[in-house]
């Protein structure tokens, strides 16, 4: 009926071994999820750089961006990274990743301006038309000169305006 329980039989399940054995598999997975961010951090630092340049966004806001459309399309930071980065050789956005990018731009836009007025944020009903300036471009297309250096919002002093 009843079958004797062994201390043997423990042996194979995870967390029961060795705690020498189980420190040094949380190590190895460590290093490996290290050596895996150190691989994608380029590129999604790259993609932050883009949408800071594309939108005039600040450092802290083209972050939230990238990570509200991966959670919003689930897809993975680093994957939507690549895609961003390869509209500038002209490979389109998904459609669904596009859409959440543009509302994700629009929502950061509009808590910079409630930011800088001084009202609490609230989503923008009005996205942007497109999503980054190179998303059509191919490698050899100029786009034109972007926005200027003085019609781009940027840092706000303290003591703004």
């Amino acid at each position: 009926m009843f079958t004797q329980h062994s201390p043997d039989d423990d042996k194979d399940a995870p967390g029961t071994g060795d705690p020498h054995e189980d420190a040094d598999q949380d190590l190895r997975t460590e290093v490996s999820q290290l050596r895996r961010a150190m691989q994608t951090r380029p590129t999604i630092d790259l993609a932050r750089g883009m949408l800071m340049a594309t939108f005039g966004l600040s450092p802290q806001a083209a972050w939230s961006v990238l990570v509200t459309t991966s959670q919003n399309t689930n897809t993975k930071l680093h994957r939507l990274a690549d895609d961003l980065v390869e509209t500038v050789q002209g490979a389109p956005l998904p459609k669904a990743v596009h859409q959440q990018l543009v509302k994700a731009v629009a929502d950061a836009n509009a808590a910079t301006a409630a930011e800088g007025s001084g009202r609490r944020p609230t989503a923008s009903r009005q996205a942007p038309a497109a999503g980054p300036r190179h998303s059509a471009a191919g490698p050899s297309h100029d786009p034109g000169p972007g926005p200027s250096r003085e019609s781009r919002p940027g840092p706000r002093s303290p003591a703004g305006p």
